[in-house]
């Protein structure tokens, strides 16, 4: 049997951790492995905390301020990490996000037999400065096999890293359960009429959603179609800065906040078009996920290429206008679709785990 544990900064509902909880949630049915996961983090009763103690997912918290970034807290952070790992005696760490060098020194004398890094973000965006020589030290000493969500990324990370190994592990969701959903009752549960245009966007209120273009763009959408509304699901730090803005244009009764749901198959069922218009993206799950359900989606150019898996997609520069953005949404102008590069099977999480334990055990 092989141990696996992934470590994380944190298990906040975001996209990382959800790709976390997918890994633990699949793995632990497999008989050849045994998946835990540690967080330097305290546990802080939020849905992924929540989800893991009633599925039995074992997570261990470590109960560190991973926002203290002085010199003592590192070094007690690595060391408590160090103490973790060798009582848990795994085969494989599995690291996520930006605490590499964090797990890589605490990994020592641990007797390891591999570590992987999953770049859930563009690495160019997150790895920069003294951080990119810090990173190839890590890469190169403890032979850390780097992990892309996309070609474009392995591309990226090899160059930037000096690598020639990265590999490819696509994110993965479950195709089946976007078949059926009760569109209907659930619109009736946020009292949305049948005849109302829904436009909806899933993510974490920060810069990098761009939450601001989305309203401006819906803006245009209320004056062209009285009748909509637009659904957000998620939750973050610019939240209260996004609902000031929307104030702030009137859209106050015509804007919904679901917070952070488990639930993204129901949601998606309601809308009528997903917009999706990141600064960047590492690949960005949520819009497979909307292409799974069916959503016209329109997109900002910045997004990975190979998300585009249906002919419902259409990208475009954020540098155009609200104006252009609202009549993509709405069909208008005669935008035409993204070209689909790749068949959207191939994010299906069976294969994608299949393609995890495949490394684990032969990489």
């Amino acid at each position: 049997m092989i141990k696996v544990v992934h470590v994380l900064p944190d298990l906040p509902p975001c996209g990382a951790e959800k790709v976390v909880m997918t890994y633990l949630r699949l793995l632990k049915k497999s008989p050849d492995f045994r998946v835990i996961a540690i967080s330097l983090s305290k546990n802080q009763h939020r849905l992924y905390e929540l989800d893991a103690e009633k599925e039995g997912l074992c997570i261990s918290y470590l109960d560190q301020n991973i926002h203290d970034n002085g010199v003592i807290a590192r070094f007690r952070q690595v060391i408590q990490l160090h103490r973790a790992l060798k009582t848990e005696r795994p085969d494989v760490i599995h690291i996520h996000l930006s605490i590499l060098w964090m797990v890589c020194f605490a990994s020592i004398r641990t007797n390891v037999k591999k570590i992987f890094h999953t770049l859930h973000s563009d690495p160019e965006k997150t790895s920069y400065g003294l951080h990119v020589y810090v990173d190839r030290l890590c890469y190169k000493m403890f032979n850390v096999r780097t992990l892309a969500l996309n070609k474009e990324m392995k591309e990226k990370a090899d160059h930037l890293f000096h690598l020639d190994n990265t590999l490819i592990l696509r994110n993965g969701i479950d195709l089946d359960s976007y078949k059926e959903q009760p569109r209907a009752e659930l619109r009736e549960q946020f009292g949305i009429a049948d005849e109302c245009f829904v436009l909806g966007h899933v993510g974490r209120f920060n810069r990098v959603k761009n939450h601001s273009k989305i309203i401006e763009v819906f803006k245009v959408i209320k004056q062209k179609r009285p009748l909509s509304k637009l659904l957000l699901v998620g939750d973050g730090e610019d939240i209260s800065k996004i609902k000031k803005q929307i104030a702030d244009l009137r859209l106050t009764d015509d804007v919904i906040f679901t917070g952070v749901r488990s639930d993204i198959p129901a949601m998606m069922s309601i809308m009528d078009c997903f917009i999706f218009p990141s600064l960047y993206e590492g690949l960005g799950i949520v819009l497979l996920e909307a292409q799974a359900a069916g959503l016209r989606c329109v997109v900002s150019d910045t997004v990975p290429v190979e998300t585009t898996v249906t002919e419902e997609i259409i990208r475009l520069p954020l540098a155009m206008s609200a104006t252009d953005w609202a009549a993509a949404v709405l069909g208008e102008n005669g935008y035409n679709p993204a070209k689909v590069m790749l068949p959207i099977t191939i994010y299906d999480l069976n294969n994608v785990i299949e393609t995890l334990k495949y490394y684990y055990q032969y990489e």
